[in-house]
C-alpha cells in the first residue's frame, strides 16, 4: 500500500513510504431514496478504500429513530446487499449498514445510513362503528403523502353532508404497527354518522397520489342487537358454569368432611373392650361376694326342735360287663343344730 491512498483513517509513514490502517472502513450505500408500492427494495453497502479486512453487521431498519427490525444483508467480498421485495408503507424508513474491522488489537466500527421512501396509498389501520346514541361508522388510516378528502357512498349512492348524513374528516395521531413495533405516526380518521338507516353495504374511499384503498361495512338493522344478546347469552352461560363448579366443589368438600368425621368416629367405636377384675377380699372387711352361700335353712325364732334334712336314698349302677355292683346307703344324713 503506498501512499497515494492515505485518508483520515489510513495514516502515511513518509519514512518507510508505505500506509497504516488505523480507523474503521468508510462505507458508501448505494440505492435509491424513493419506491413504489410493491417493486423491490435494492440497497449494496461497501467501501472503496483499500482495506485489508473488514466484516459487516446485520442492516437495521428505524422508524422515527426507533429500531423495528433487523435483517440479514447478502454478502460479498467486501459488500452487503439488501433486497427487499414487494415493499409496502411498513417498509418506509432509515436503513443502517455497520461494518467493522480489527488493528492492533482495537475494533473499529463504521456505519452508514439511507432514508427510504415508499410511495403507497392509503392504509387502513382500524374500522368500527356504534349504534347509540346515532349509527356512526369510523375509519382510522395512515398515508405517507396528503390524503384526498375521503368519499362515502351508500347503498352505491355519494353521500354528501345533509340533515340525514354526517360526515367529518380529522388528521390524528395513531398507532401505527410496524413488523411488530408499535408507532405513533401522524394518520387521519373519518367519519360517517346516519339517521334513518336501513340495511345495506356503506363504503369509503381513501386516496392519495398513489393510489386508491377501499373500505367497505355491511350493516344490517339489528345487528347491534343481535350482537348484544349473543353476546349477554355467552356471559350467562359463563356466569352459570362458574356458580355450577363453586357449588359442586362445595358439595363434594362438605360430603369429604362429613365422611373423615365418620370414619374417625367408627374408628373410636372400634377400641378394645375392657376388662373388670373383682378385687382380693379384706380381711377385716368382708364383701358380700365374699361370703361363701350357706346350704341349709336358718331356723325360725321359737322353735326348739332339731332340724334335719332327709337324704333320700340313692344308688348307682355300674356295667362292667362282667358284674354288677349294687350299693346303697339308707343311712340317714342330719345336722343338728344347738339353739
Amino acid at each position: 500500500m503506498d501512499c497515494t491512498n492515505c485518508s483520515y483513517r489510513v495514516k502515511c509513514c513518509p519514512t518507510c513510504g508505505t500506509s497504516l490502517e488505523t480507523g474503521p472502513p468508510l462505507l458508501e450505500i448505494d440505492g435509491n431514496n424513493v419506491y413504489n408500492r410493491s417493486s423491490t427494495i435494492k440497497l449494496s453497502c461497501f467501501s472503496n478504500e483499500e482495506v485489508s479486512t473488514y466484516r459487516f453487521d446485520d442492516w437495521t431498519h428505524s422508524v422515527n429513530g426507533i429500531a423495528v427490525r433487523r435483517t440479514k444483508g447478502k454478502r460479498s467480498g467486501k459488500t452487503s446487499s439488501l433486497l427487499i421485495e414487494s415493499c409496502t408503507f411498513k417498509d418506509d424508513g432509515e436503513y443502517t449498514c455497520a461494518a467493522w474491522n480489527e488493528n492492533n488489537n482495537q475494533t473499529y466500527w463504521s456505519n452508514k445510513t439511507i432514508a427510504v421512501k415508499v410511495l403507497d396509498a392509503p392504509a387502513v389501520v382500524q374500522a368500527s362503528s356504534v349504534d347509540e346514541p346515532i349509527l356512526t361508522f369510523s375509519v382510522l388510516y395512515y398515508s405517507k403523502s396528503q390524503a384526498r378528502v375521503p368519499k362515502w357512498f351508500a347503498y352505491r349512492q355519494l353521500l354528501t353532508n345533509s340533515t340525514v348524513f354526517t360526515i367529518s374528516n380529522d388528521q390524528t395521531n395513531i398507532s401505527l404497527d410496524v413488523y411488530g413495533i408499535k408507532i405513533i405516526r401522524l394518520g387521519y380518521c373519518t367519519n360517517l354518522s346516519m339517521k334513518n338507516p336501513t340495511s345495506g353495504e356503506i363504503s369509503v374511499f381513501l386516496s392519495n397520489d398513489y393510489g386508491v384503498t377501499e373500505h367497505h361495512f355491511h350493516w344490517k338493522q339489528g345487528q347491534s342487537e343481535f350482537q348484544y344478546m349473543i353476546i349477554l347469552l355467552v356471559l350467562t352461560g359463563v356466569i352459570v358454569f362458574i356458580i355450577t363448579v363453586g357449588v359442586t366443589a362445595v358439595v363434594i368438600k362438605i360430603k369429604t368432611i362429613q365422611g373423615m368425621n365418620a370414619f374417625k368416629q367408627n374408628q373410636s367405636n372400634t377400641t378394645r373392650g375392657v376388662i373388670y377384675y373383682a378385687a382380693p377380699a379384706d380381711e377385716n372387711n368382708k364383701n358380700v361376694y365374699d361370703i361363701a352361700s350357706s346350704d341349709y335353712l336358718e331356723p325360725v325364732d321359737g322353735e326348739t326342735s332339731g332340724h334335719y334334712i332327709d337324704v333320700t336314698e340313692r344308688y348307682e349302677e355300674i356295667d362292667d360287663r362282667i358284674n354288677t355292683v349294687q350299693q346303697y346307703d339308707d343311712s340317714n344324713h342330719y345336722l343338728e343344730i344347738d339353739i
